[in-house]
Order: structure tokens, then C-alpha cells, then sequence
């Protein structure tokens, strides 16, 4: 925790900074004030966020969020990629916070991500759904339906994506099912999608 705080010090307000990509999954009690420090960059164009994999329940229970919202909110931040990250209902909200306020991120990517089902597809649903700046959404690894139902939820809506991309880790689990039919109904209703990748 001490270095992770020695870290957001060193980098709060860095004026030429423009990406951060970290592969290693910070203590649990840094990241809202480590996601504040990443907000206060005011060249930050893409950032990759790890996380939460290894935390427990009680670490995740009284985390804080606030400093997510702040950093989707960063002005100049086009691209966000989590890889991999534990979403809760919590850090649902707060993504999708930042969404309906507005953001100008224009390419999110969820990389072996993990939702909690339910409440967490209607969350974000509700902020995808909404015309926003996302115009390329990329989901590697497609084994967690509530991703699919809320981009499913969204897609008859949304009238500002673009590029859809979905890639499936198969090696990882190669007799998985992906039951692809709410996204293709999805589709049928959807005016604004221009490229669209099943790989």
C-alpha cells in the first residue's frame, strides 16, 4: 500500500503522461485514491486497469469507487482497457456513472473480465444504452452472460457504436457454450453498427 501511494504521489498531475497500462492487481485499500491520481493527468489518453481477481469479500466491501468515475471522466481519455477485472455491482455503478454524466472515451475493452450477474447487466446496460462517446467495444473471452445481457440490452438503443468485436478464449474452456441469440436479436434492432467481429 505504501509504494502504491509513493507511486500516485510521484505521478498526480504529470503533465506528458499520456498511458498507463498496469499488469498487476494493486492492494485493495490504494485503488480509489490510485484511480484519483490517474485522474489528475491531464494528457492521460488510455489507461488498462487489473483488479480484483484476488481480493476477498470483506476487501471488497468497503472499497470506494469515486476515484473510478473521476478517471472514466478524465477529458482527454479515449481508450480503457480492463484486463482482467472483477466488476461488482459497485464498480458497475460507477462505470456507469461516468458514462451517463459523459465521458469522451470512444474504445473500451473487457479483457476475461468478470461480472456479477443481475444487477450488475442492468447497470450497465442503463449506461450503454444511452448515446454516449463509445463507438468500439472489444470482449475477449465471452463466458460470463451477464456481459453478453447487458450488451444485448444496450445494442437496440445505442445508436452510437460503431465497431463490436467479440474474441472467445476457447483454449480456456473449449466445450463452453455461447449462446449468441439476445445479441443477434439485439442486432436486428440496432441502427448504428457499422463493423461487427465473431472470432
Amino acid at each position: 500500500v505504501a509504494e502504491v501511494q509513493a507511486l500516485a504521489r510521484a505521478i498526480r498531475g504529470h503533465p506528458t503522461i499520456t498511458s498507463f497500462h498496469s499488469g498487476n492487481c494493486f492492494p485493495s485499500k490504494s485503488m480509489d485514491s490510485f484511480y484519483s491520481a490517474l485522474a489528475t493527468l491531464p494528457a492521460l489518453e488510455s489507461v488498462t486497469l487489473c483488479g480484483m481477481y484476488t481480493w476477498t469479500e470483506d476487501e471488497l466491501a468497503v472499497l470506494h469507487h469515486e476515484g473510478l468515475t473521476e478517471l472514466l471522466r478524465v477529458a482527454s481519455l479515449r481508450t480503457v482497457r480492463f484486463d482482467p477485472f472483477c466488476f461488482t455491482p459497485a464498480l458497475c455503478q460507477a462505470a456507469a456513472n461516468a458514462f451517463m454524466e459523459g465521458t469522451a472515451i470512444t474504445n473500451l475493452e473487457f479483457d476475461d473480465c468478470s461480472f456479477s450477474a443481475g444487477e450488475s447487466a442492468t447497470i450497465l446496460a442503463n449506461s450503454f444504452s444511452r448515446k454516449t462517446s463509445v463507438s468500439h467495444i472489444k470482449v475477449l473471452s465471452l463466458f460470463d452472460e451477464a456481459l453478453r445481457g447487458a450488451l444485448a440490452a444496450a445494442l437496440p438503443s445505442n445508436s452510437t457504436l460503431q465497431v463490436l468485436s467479440f474474441e472467445a478464449h476457447w483454449w480456456a474452456n473449449p466445450v463452453a457454450h455461447v449462446n449468441w441469440s439476445p445479441i443477434f436479436s439485439a442486432l436486428g434492432m440496432n441502427t448504428g453498427l457499422k463493423s461487427l467481429s465473431l472470432v
